[in-house]
């Protein structure tokens, strides 16, 4: 049930994957192969979290940096301030941001050295600086909902 949906790369069904294989890892007697499976997939799902969560930090720089532009083109009391954290950390950002961007959009895409079929990875979501969106969450360490629905 497990690795059609971590093959997937898709986040909803790599979340429901990653649940399927923590219940799998509190099964009794099961074999050493099926433990060493249940590791391989947990390896690729620790890929597809760490992508998602590289993902949201170029998505809170990008929004930091919006925020920050906005603050320091107003007449206001942290307008000052705002300027003085733009010039510091304005650069080092944009290039953070840029680094993420990449290895998430590109560097991350799938190997075809081996020629096997690989799923797409999924599109990119639009930023919308300072909407509170959370769309973009990790994915959870606890059951998901339907976590007790029988697999």
């Amino acid at each position: 049930l497990a690795r059609p949906r971590i093959a997937s790369g898709e986040p909803p069904k790599v979340e429901r994957g990653l649940y399927y294989l923590r219940r799998a890892e509190k099964l009794a007697g099961i074999t050493e192969e099926q433990r060493r499976s249940l590791q391989s997939m947990l390896t690729d799902v620790a890929f597809y979290q760490a992508r998602q969560k590289l993902e949201d930090a170029r998505r809170l720089v990008s929004e930091g940096l919006a925020q920050l532009k906005l603050a320091s083109e107003t007449e206001n009391r942290h307008a000052r301030s705002a300027n003085q954290m733009l010039s510091t950390v304005g650069p080092a950002a944009r290039d953070l941001e840029e680094a993420l961007r990449r290895a998430v959009h590109t560097q991350s895409g799938p190997d075809t050295r081996d020629n096997s079929p690989v799923a797409p990875p999924p599109s990119p979501r639009p930023v919308t600086p300072a909407s509170g969106d959370t769309s973009l969450q990790p994915f959870p360490a606890s059951p998901t909902p339907d976590a007790g629905l029988t697999p």
